[in-house]
C-alpha cells in the first residue's frame, strides 16, 4: 500500500507542476507581451524614420539623368503627334464649357426673378381692382339704401293682409321689410320710372 500511496503521490506532484508551469508560463508570456507592446510605439517610429532614409537614398541612385528625360519626352512626341496641341484644346474646350455654364445659370436666376415680378405685378393690379371695384360697390349701395330708405318712409313699416279661414274671421298680419326686399323694391321703382 505503501507503494500505491507513493504513485499516488508522486502523480499529484506531477499534475501540482504541470498546473505551476503553466502558470508560471502564463506570468512569463504576459510580461513578455506587455514589453511588445510598450516598446511597438517606439520601433514602429524608429522603422519609419529609417525606411524614409532608404526611400530618399533609393531616389537618389535610381534618378534617371536630365539629357534621358529629355530623349523619353522626345520620343514620346513623336509617338503620339499632335498629343500636346489637343490637350490644350480640350483645355480650351473645358474653359468654355465653364463659361457657357455659369451664362446659363445667369440667364435662368434672371428668368426666375423677371417670373416673380410679374406675379408680383399681376397681384398688385388684381389688388387694386378689387379695391376700385369694392369702393363703386359700397357708394351703389348707399345709392341703393337711400332710395329704398325714402320708399319704405313713403309706403309704410307694416302691410296688411286679410286672409279668410273656415269661420269668416279676419287676421291682420304685420310684416317688416327687409333690406333685400326694400333694394329690390327700389330697383324694380327705377325699372317702372324708366318704363314710363
Amino acid at each position: 500500500m505503501k507503494t500505491v500511496k507513493k504513485i499516488e503521490k508522486n502523480g499529484r506532484n506531477t499534475w501540482l507542476a504541470g498546473l505551476g508551469s503553466y502558470d508560471a508560463g502564463r506570468d512569463v508570456a504576459a510580461e513578455k507581451l506587455d514589453q511588445l507592446v510598450e516598446g511597438t510605439g517606439s520601433t514602429l517610429d524608429s522603422l519609419v524614420s529609417r525606411g524614409q532614409l532608404v526611400e530618399a537614398d533609393l531616389k537618389k541612385r535610381l534618378q534617371p539623368p536630365a539629357w534621358l528625360e529629355q530623349r523619353l519626352a522626345a520620343i514620346r512626341a513623336s509617338l503620339n503627334p499632335g498629343q500636346q496641341q489637343l490637350e490644350q484644346a480640350t483645355d480650351k474646350l473645358n474653359q468654355a464649357l465653364n463659361t457657357l455654364e455659369a451664362l446659363v445659370k445667369n440667364v435662368e436666376q434672371e428668368q426666375k426673378k423677371a417670373e416673380q415680378a410679374k406675379k408680383t405685378a399681376a397681384a398688385k393690379s388684381a389688388a387694386s381692382k378689387s379695391a376700385s371695384a369694392s369702393t363703386g360697390t359700397s357708394s351703389a349701395k348707399k345709392t341703393t339704401s337711400t332710395a329704398s330708405t325714402s320708399k319704405s318712409q313713403s309706403s309704410g313699416n307694416t302691410r296688411s293682409s286679410a286672409s279668410s279661414k273656415g269661420s269668416g274671421t279676419q287676421r291682420k298680419t304685420t310684416t317688416r321689410r327687409s333690406s333685400a326686399s326694400g333694394t329690390k323694391s327700389a330697383s324694380t321703382a327705377s325699372k317702372r320710372g324708366s318704363n314710363s
